[in-house]
């Protein structure tokens, strides 16, 4: 993916959600702008249900480096959002099991009668933690919780 802009790996990230938005019957913001007091970041998304009672930011992380984004951890945390690092050569096509196994860690915090029919997790239960405190164990992401 070397060759590719970050925009366009936002781009086509962000279109692979909103894939996964049609194909798993989520609600899905993407590309998603984060704003908050102090400044703003463009994201890959941002999933209202998942990840938190106030939903989940998911920033990209790329080859080599796999660097987090401090930036977009500090404006999660201000405006009281979870937020979750993906790494997008893992999901720059859709690939359905891979996109419910992340859906799945991150854990479902939305209205339980529009909870997915795929979404067997107790709902705003996160899974346990197998991964030694780095984030879930799910192949592919980093999981920051915010607030």
């Amino acid at each position: 993916m070397n060759d590719h802009t970050l925009t366009e790996v936002l781009e086509r990230v962000s279109r692979a959600w909103m894939t996964a938005s049609v194909e798993l019957d989520i609600r899905v913001v993407a590309p998603y702008r984060l704003d908050a007091p102090s400044g703003s970041a463009e994201c890959v998304a941002f999933l209202p249900d998942f990840g938190g009672p106030s939903g989940m930011v998911i920033g990209a992380i790329m080859a080599p480096r796999f660097q987090t984004d401090k930036r977009i951890m500090h404006l999660c945390n201000e405006v009281g959002v979870y937020c979750s690092f993906i790494n997008v050569d893992a999901y720059f096509d859709y690939r359905k099991e891979r996109f419910i196994d992340a859906l799945r860690d991150w854990g479902y915090f939305g209205n339980a009668e529009k909870q997915p029919n795929w979404f067997t997790v107790k709902i705003g239960i996160k899974p346990k933690d197998n991964n030694g405190g780095k984030g879930a164990g799910v192949e592919g992401h980093i999981y920051f919780e915010g607030l």
